[in-house]
């Protein structure tokens, strides 16, 4: 993803690329960067984290 290359920590990078993941059945793709997300401060993160990655 061209804005991951661009800006490393920007979150909603991580948490939208995290959701298309999981959309697509790339559960471990999605979870990664969905963890990645919430490192970097996406508080919503953490609620999807819960529903599909446990």
């Amino acid at each position: 993803m061209k804005a991951i290359e661009l800006d490393p920590k920007y979150s909603d990078s991580y948490y939208y690329r995290g959701l298309s993941y999981l959309l697509l059945d790339e559960k471990n793709k999605g979870c990664l960067d969905l963890r990645k997300a919430g490192e970097l401060g996406v508080s919503e993160d953490y609620d999807m984290i819960k529903k599909f990655c446990q």
